[in-house]
């Protein structure tokens, strides 16, 4: 056995087609490794540039919409000649201002961070699977209910289309389709601080591109949840009586997400007939317990110890607001009345977590002051921004 391994050795060494063969073996492995860098390189740089594109182009955006704004504005003060009007065009230049600074710090963050640019979508093999579900014209949500928990389904369909929309060149497999309903947006605390009602962009890019109609009913931005949910009554029953046979898909950011809670417990007659489901996006279904903290108890105190009668009335400390959104309040008034809503089609919840330098400026503000050791988007806490197990 001895000799036989020894004679082929023997041969091997002296067999120049063999070694021919292996050198060309690994001249070819060789460029093999070369062309697989170089071609890792290309892509990295491609999205590279596809990130800065797209960073460009917010910056686009947001020069565009902010002028045409302000010339809207400039263009009522030279009609109306109102001090009102002039404050309007000071808020929104504010607005625009920080809108261009966030924007412009992105795309400098791209430029010198290119890390940020070559991350890949990684899924698993089952999450593979459930994407090819997705998108077949066979696919029916109640497949899947064994298989993938909503979450697990959000979490994909999220990921694929947030790298479709920062990388320009990659087409996603999933396609957006028109539906019957009209979407209502209700806006949250202080929404008068914004120039429009939160999300009505993208709300407008969807009726744009696929014809989804959408409504954005006011709400007082200072109020609490009584004020506001008859605000929602008032406007939901007159649009129905003018567009018989909608149905309504009610998505409510911050605040906004519970005066819609309280609305619906109000009006379950209405919504059961009307309304196919809510959805609330980092809305404190649950309450906060920021509004323990010391600031807003000083600032409680001192209403109560306002003697006129028609300040209190106005409520200008917005007492109302933090009464309504307290974990105490909002977290006691829930357990008692969620067996009271409706029975809609579907109840859903996103919260949101962001790190202090991801926020605008004005969450930049909320999370310095009411800081939390738990995840948040700057005031909510994502515990409680989630519908609670018991709610089926």
């Amino acid at each position: 056995m001895r000799q036989c391994y020894t004679k082929l050795q023997f041969v091997h060494r002296n067999d120049e087609d063999y070694n021919s063969m292996h050198l060309n073996i690994l001249e070819r492995f060789s460029k093999d490794n070369l062309l697989q860098k170089v071609s890792l390189l290309k892509n990295a740089i491609s999205k590279y540039q596809d990130r800065l594109a797209y960073r460009k182009d917010r910056i686009d955006y947001a020069k565009t919409i902010s002028l045409q704004e302000l010339e809207k504005q400039i263009g009522t003060i030279k009609k109306t000649r109102s001090p009102a009007e002039v404050i309007r065009l000071l808020h929104s230049t504010a607005n625009s201002s920080v809108w261009l600074a966030h924007s412009y710090y992105k795309f400098l963050s791209t430029s010198i961070d290119p890390r940020l640019t070559l991350h890949d979508l990684e899924f698993t093999e089952e999450e593979e699977d459930l994407l090819n579900k997705l998108i077949s014209d066979k696919f029916n949500i109640n497949d899947l209910n064994d298989s993938f928990t909503f979450e697990e389904i959000f979490s994909v369909v999220f990921r694929e289309l947030d790298y479709a929309h920062r990388h320009p060149k990659y087409r996603s497999k999933l396609k957006a389709k028109p539906f019957g309903s009209t979407i209502v947006l209700v806006s949250g605390v202080l929404n008068e601080i914004f120039s429009t009602p939160a999300f009505e962009r993208a709300a407008a890019h969807f009726s744009k591109t696929l014809g989804v109609k959408y409504i954005c009913p006011e709400v007082r931005g200072t109020k609490g949840v009584k004020t506001n949910a008859k605000l929602l009554e008032k406007q939901l029953q007159e649009y129905i009586e003018h567009n018989p046979g909608e149905k309504l898909w009610i998505i409510g950011f911050s605040k906004g997400g519970v005066d819609t809670l309280h609305f619906l417990k109000h009006n379950r007659e209405f919504a059961q007939k009307h309304i196919i489901g809510f959805s609330a996006i980092a809305s404190p279904i649950l309450g906060t317990d920021h509004t323990d903290h010391k600031i807003l108890k000083g600032v409680s105190y001192l209403h109560d110890f306002i003697d006129s009668e028609k300040i209190k009335n106005q409520d200008i400390l917005f007492k109302e607001i933090y009464q309504s959104l307290s974990a105490s309040f909002q977290t006691a008034w829930f357990a008692e009345n969620y067996i009271n809503l409706p029975r809609l089609s579907f109840y859903t919840a996103l919260a949101l977590e962001a790190s202090w330098y991801e926020s605008h400026v004005w969450m930049l503000l909320t999370k310095t002051f009411f800081q939390s050791d738990r995840p948040n988007d700057g005031i909510v806490d994502v515990d409680h921004a989630l519908f609670p197990e018991s709610f089926d």
